[in-house]
């Protein structure tokens, strides 16, 4: 997740928090685990997986099916003119089953079954992409609906502000340009409620589209109470990485992947070896120029035949050859996407976990910033009443305090967001 970045023209006021606007009705919001427990079962992308894998269901069970005889029947009638017309009509009924083949039939029905495995580890890595995605546009709302809380916070302050200002111009206390200014900074705060809404609003729209939803069903996010959400204890790296890769499936589907083209090789290699094959058959017919009539020659004219057929390859066109050192390739392809994948997920693991470590300290330090930025605030403020420091200095009072405040706000999401991180990565609910 990019760093959250907008700028809060607000101040955080305790008091001020408890009479913002209420959130949506619970009937209509939605939780992050609501949220996830939907996705999982709407979005397009699982969808197609879990047809991807019906896909492979079938394929097995060709497979297995392919173990079978087969059976045909043919009827057949001809015609022919050369010093009179003839006729003639056959009737048959065959069947042929393979005895051996190299093993191709029961190795592939092993690959089958670990396809059909392969795509259901391919449907729960389609999850967790959905899980994470969602995590951080959930996180990423929840910052800027309490953005939105702080700047509404801010303007009712400095409309009071402005309203001292006033007075104190009127009483010829102020000058106009100190009202002026004031009024900018009122107008700044506006501006930027407006902007801070639209994105909560496009925030939220991400959410519902990622869920599927139709564009006339009424949707809102549930808001948790967020002060208590990140305390929890952080695991060492190493800890994380070992949960990791047992119960990952971009692991899991890649070790399969490597047992797969193990199977291949095995597939290749059986085209060296001879196949055997069974075929039986039975028929019967009628011609014209023979004596009896059809029926009679239906009758005695059955013939029943069975066949073995042994296939020796010699020489393939270095076909079988090539296979082979193809699949060898395959192999080692697998073996380096294996390591990759594993390198991979122990980087994303460790940036995480770093980020979670540096936003758990910096959390501590913003909270003691806006504190102290808060009581030099409501002090400057005072003494603007009193008339013991001018707007200029009010203004640079507040600028530090919104500053503390947009820091403390950022650190505290952050946080939350590669904590709960840190509980995907190690199989645990994430829940807000």
């Amino acid at each position: 997740m990019k760093r959250i970045g907008i700028t809060l023209l607000g101040a955080f006021l305790i008091t001020e928090f408890a009479t913002a606007s209420a959130t949506p009705s619970d009937t209509a919001s939605w939780d992050l685990t609501r949220c996830i427990a939907y996705a999982q079962e709407n979005n397009i992308t699982i969808k197609e997986a879990h047809l991807n894998k019906n896909s492979a269901t079938l394929n097995l069970q060709q497979s297995k099916m392919n173990r079978l005889p087969n059976l045909s029947a043919s009827v057949s009638q001809d015609f022919s003119h050369q010093t009179d017309f003839t006729n003639s009509t056959s009737l048959g009924l065959s069947s042929q089953v393979t005895l051996f083949d190299g093993f191709q039939q029961t190795n592939k029905i092993k690959q089958g079954k670990l396809l059909v495995e392969q795509n259901d580890l391919i449907i729960e890595e389609a999850k967790n992409n959905i899980t994470l995605s969602l995590l951080e546009a959930y996180i990423q709302a929840l910052y800027f609906h309490e953005s939105i809380k702080t700047i509404q916070a801010t303007i009712r302050s400095s409309e009071k502000e402005l309203e001292q200002a006033q007075a104190k111009y009127e009483s010829g206390m102020l000058a106009i340009k100190d009202v002026s200014d004031v009024k900018s900074q009122l107008a700044g705060y506006r501006y930027n409620l407006i902007k801070t809404e639209n994105d909560y609003s496009q925030q939220v729209l991400t959410i519902k589209q990622m869920l599927e939803l139709s564009p006339e069903q009424p949707f809102q996010i549930a808001i948790p109470k967020t002060e208590q959400l990140a305390n929890t204890e952080i695991p060492d790296v190493s800890d994380v990485y070992a949960a990791a890769i047992a119960i990952m499936p971009d692991v899991n589907s890649g070790k399969q992947q490597l047992v797969i083209d193990s199977i291949d090789l095995k597939l290749a290699k059986a085209g060296y070896l001879p196949s055997l094959s069974l075929s039986a058959g039975i028929g019967t017919g009628y011609q014209s120029e023979f004596a009896g009539t059809i029926g009679t020659q239906f009758n005695d004219g059955w013939n029943e035949s069975v066949k073995l057929t042994l296939s020796i390859p010699i020489f393939s066109k270095y076909q079988n050859k090539t296979q082979v050192q193809s699949s060898c390739i395959n192999i080692e392809k697998s073996k380096l996407n294996l390591t990759s994948i594993y390198k991979n997920l122990y980087s994303k693991i460790e940036n995480v976990w770093k980020n979670a470590l540096a936003y758990r300290t910096e959390i501590e330090a913003s909270k003691a910033a806006l504190e102290a930025a808060e009581q030099s605030y409501n002090l400057t403020r005072e003494q603007f009443n009193f008339g013991a420091v001018s707007t200029t200095e009010l203004m640079q009072s507040q600028s530090i305090y919104i500053s503390a405040t947009q820091s403390y706000i950022q650190t505290k999401y952050m946080a939350m967001l590669y904590e709960q991180m840190l509980r995907f990565y190690q199989g645990k609910e994430i829940k807000l």
